[in-house]
């Protein structure tokens, strides 16, 4: 038995000696072909080593390994996918994230409510347990649109100043690309949404797709109305030969007249939409306000109890 222990004692030690040994003459190696290849930091992918260039597992892996697994459990349409991208989560993961943070939010919120609101009767349990499964399955369906819907106002607020700033590069001499970045690298505090769009836009034109496909590809991941009109506007312009610099301008004041016309219809409508709160809440607190004193006269006038005189006639008690 000592002499087994002792041979697999030394077994350990020389593959353990093995191990290292092979892990310092591959380090060597590495290092010597990257000195011969003038030291450019090049890796080795032609002999990749298995012992140093092997994945490590740290938290980060783990989390993206368990939110791939949480997210293939809800299998993400078309139609949640346009969403995504419309509300800017346009990366390669967002429908497997929102489909782990639905899943997690349809699990986790009748659970919740199972665990923390203790109802004694079985029924009340129940219609808050589905209540809360309901609202778990509606409420990011809901506010993924909504985030999308405040991303297109506020791409629509930007247009016209895009448009001016269009207008003075184009007719400063730059190109209609080279307006295109330098707009979007200007408003990238001011608007960054569509800093965003304008420099995707210059990104796809430098791949090689044509300049329509990609204005087109931006309306599509948008779905603002007035670029689509922009796009039909400069292909026109293209076919005819005219200025670009005079469409960019007719159209930019078109689209800030049309703001202005928004703006007015929204105020319009300000005293329509502010009658409901005032009959639910202020009248009422007013008719209260003026007709309570004379609603207690006319109740002791006519009979009633002395309201308000109770405690001043009352005998007082010593003790």
């Amino acid at each position: 038995m000592p002499i087994a222990i002792v041979v697999l004692i030394l077994v350990a030690v020389g593959g353990i000696a093995t191990a290292v040994s092979a892990v310092l003459l591959d380090a060597r190696r590495r290092q010597a072909l990257r000195h011969v290849a003038g030291d450019i930091g090049m890796p080795d992918e032609g002999h990749r080593s298995v012992l140093l260039d092997s994945p490590r597992v740290d938290q980060e892996s783990l989390l993206d390994g368990l939110i791939t697994r949480i997210g293939g459990w809800w299998k993400a349409d078309e139609a949640t996918s346009s969403t995504l991208v419309k509300a800017g989560y346009d990366s390669a993961r967002a429908a497997v994230i929102f489909g782990a943070i639905r899943v997690v939010v349809l699990i986790g919120t009748p659970l919740l409510v199972f665990i923390f609101f203790p109802f004694r009767n079985p029924f009340p349990l129940l219609i808050a347990t589905l209540t809360a499964a309901i609202a778990g399955y509606v409420v990011p369906a809901f506010s993924l649109s909504y985030a999308a819907n405040k991303r297109r106002v506020r791409l629509v607020r930007a247009l016209p100043d895009v448009m001016d700033l269009l207008v003075l590069c184009v007719e400063a001499g730059l190109g209609f690309d080279a307006a295109i970045l330098r707009v979007g690298q200007e408003l990238q505090n001011a608007h960054p949404d569509m800093a965003h769009e304008l420099l995707l836009v210059n990104r796809k034109v430098n791949a090689g797709v044509t300049r329509e496909e990609a204005l087109r590809g931006a309306y599509t991941r948008t779905g603002v109305d007035e670029l689509r009109v922009l796009v039909q506007h400069l292909v026109q312009s293209e076919r005819l030969g005219t200025s670009i610099g005079k469409v960019l301008r007719v159209y930019g004041q078109t689209l800030r007249v049309k703001r202005r016309q928004t703006a007015e219809r929204k105020a319009a409508l300000a005293p329509l939409k502010m009658t409901f709160p005032m009959a639910g809440f202020i009248l009422p607190a007013l008719f209260i306000m003026i007709l309570g004193p004379a609603m207690l006269q006319v109740v002791n006038l006519f009979g009633g109890p002395k309201l308000g005189s109770g405690l001043a006639g009352a005998t007082p008690i010593i003790p």
